[in-house]
């Protein structure tokens, strides 16, 4: 029998596109936090968790994320992006997008807080408007809720450990630049 892709269940197309989205982030996040990456010289509290759990957290938090967008789309009559909530969530979800290339790539770790403080208000906002409308939407951001909390004192907790200067430049950079020097001097040397 022929497959047809009317026969996806349309939530997995938000579940897909919200872990595809949150993909792009990885190599970025994979440069600085590899074996010898500029974040294992940084100053990190003892309870930051294991490499190991990311991964799987953040592919159960998105697509999350994805099941609750796509219980609010099919709420609204006729289906609609142009939903108001679904623009709350733009924002919401262009904020997370945009955390890990600030604090990964550029090493901004003040930044990346104001990011992350905004997404957890954001969030705070939007899991009453979800629930109003779909109490299950609502309810499976919970996880979520408390996942980008606790990142968010992380955050705030690296930025003390790791304090910024005057002219915006941290360990986290200095780190960063210092392995990218390695990796220039490695590949001249043809190692």
């Amino acid at each position: 029998k022929n497959f047809e892709l009317s026969a996806i269940p349309p939530s997995l197309w938000w579940i897909l596109g919200h872990n595809l989205l949150g993909v792009a982030a990885v190599p970025v996040v994979a440069k600085g936090s590899k074996e010898g990456g500029w974040l294992r010289k940084i100053e990190r509290p003892s309870w930051n968790p294991p490499d190991w759990v990311f991964g799987p957290v953040w592919t159960f938090l998105y697509s999350s994320m994805g099941w609750a967008v796509s219980r609010i789309y099919y709420s609204s009559r006729p289906a609609s992006v142009k939903n108001p909530l679904l623009a709350l969530w733009g924002l919401h979800f262009a904020l997370n997008l945009a955390w890990a290339p600030v604090f990964f790539g550029l090493q901004r770790f003040r930044p990346a807080l104001i990011i992350s403080c905004l997404m957890v208000l954001t969030l705070a906002v939007i899991i009453p408007l979800f629930y109003s409308v779909d109490a299950s939407a609502g309810l499976i951001l919970l996880p979520y809720l408390a996942w980008i909390s606790f990142a968010t004192v992380l955050n705030k907790t690296i930025c003390k450990l790791n304090p910024t200067d005057e002219n915006g430049y941290n360990n986290g950079m200095l780190q960063s630049q210092i392995q990218d020097l390695q990796e220039k001097a490695a590949k001249y040397a043809g190692l």
